[in-house]
Formats: C-alpha cells, sequence, structure tokens
C-alpha cells in the first residue's frame, strides 16, 4: 500500500485522520494541482504568480460563454506550471438558472499517457 501523500484533495473534505482528504497517487495529485491552477489567480498566493485569469472571464459579463478563452487561458498556465501535461481542449457551459458554469477539462498525462477529464462546477456566487 502507497503511503506516500502528494498534496489535499479538492474540493476540501474531510479526511480519515480528521484532517484534510489526500491524494496518495499522482493521478489524482495531478488532477488537484489543475483544479487549483483554474481556481487561483496570479498573484493570489503569497511570492508567486501561480494560476490562471480563468475567473476573470467566468465573471464578465456577457452572453456568451467564453469557452475559448477560457481554453487559451488554461492551456497558457498548464504550459507554464504543468508542463508534464497537455490540456487536450475545454468546454464550458453557462446555466442561468442556476447562476453557475461547467469547466469540461480533457487532459493528458505525458509520463504514462493516461487521458483523464474533469467537469468543474463554479457557482457564480463564488462556490466551487
Amino acid at each position: 500500500m502507497n503511503n506516500k501523500i502528494y498534496n489535499i484533495n479538492i474540493p476540501f473534505i474531510k479526511g480519515a485522520a480528521g484532517i484534510f482528504s489526500v491524494a496518495t497517487d499522482t493521478h489524482q495529485a495531478i488532477r488537484n494541482n489543475i483544479i487549483a491552477l483554474m481556481i487561483t489567480r496570479p498573484n493570489e498566493r503569497p511570492l508567486s504568480d501561480f494560476g490562471s485569469n480563468i475567473v476573470d472571464f467566468i465573471f464578465e459579463p456577457n452572453d456568451e460563454t467564453p469557452t475559448k478563452d477560457i481554453d487559451d487561458e488554461l492551456k497558457k498556465a498548464a504550459k507554464q506550471w504543468m508542463p508534464y501535461i497537455e490540456i487536450k481542449s475545454t468546454s464550458a457551459t453557462y446555466y442561468r438558472n442556476s447562476n453557475s458554469i461547467t469547466i469540461n477539462v480533457l487532459y493528458t498525462i505525458f509520463e504514462d499517457n493516461y487521458d483523464d477529464s474533469i467537469a468543474l462546477e463554479i457557482n457564480l456566487n463564488g462556490n466551487i
């Protein structure tokens, strides 16, 4: 059994030890890192410009979901901060009734040619 801890799972939930649930494999850790990249603005963390401007596109007033802007921004940020993955595609769907957006990301981890996807729902009131 692998007891190595890579990072904290997102979303934050109570883990077995009573603190946070943790990622114990690289695939889950990379998934968590992509989510962190998506929801962290550059310079939000002290002494680091880690992050992306995806949140800015989400909160811009417009009638159309800015899918291309989100895709371009995530690919640029992943290339800078996570060169061990490739973002294959990104799509976004805005739900007016629930005032939320779902961002779907397909990506590949180069090391083992592992394909995975993320569906991240963001409530436009700020909840993830």
